[in-house]
């Protein structure tokens, strides 16, 4: 990100220098492609983030799927209305999503 900040100082101290007179094709091209690369790099980052986020997403499924079972384990500790919820919530995410069903609803993309 650093590396963003310079070349967007460069480029603003190039055009303040300059004033209104018009950058040169060179200068238009190294700055086109400065920005290329900020954007392959920045592309690449996000595409980390993706995974990162994709990851820790399906981490949480399945710490909350662990939790859903203790509840069962321990369903003298809790209300029967409340197990019975779970129980279904268990069953929902057990239950494979059908082909039709994933091309329908786009959030679905597990």
């Amino acid at each position: 990100m650093s590396e963003e900040k310079k070349i967007n100082a460069e480029v603003a101290t190039a055009v303040r220098k300059q004033g209104t007179s018009k950058l040169s094709y060179e200068e238009l091209q190294s700055y086109a492609q400065n920005m290329s690369q900020q954007a392959d790099v920045m592309g690449q980052e996000i595409q980390k983030l993706r995974m990162a986020l994709h990851r820790q997403s399906r981490e949480n499924f399945y710490q909350e799927l662990h939790f859903a079972f203790k509840v069962v384990e321990n369903s003298d500790k809790f209300s029967p209305e409340f197990v019975k919820m779970t129980i279904g919530k268990i069953e929902e995410a057990m239950t494979p999503v059908k082909e039709e069903e994933k091309k329908n609803n786009p959030e679905n993309k597990e």
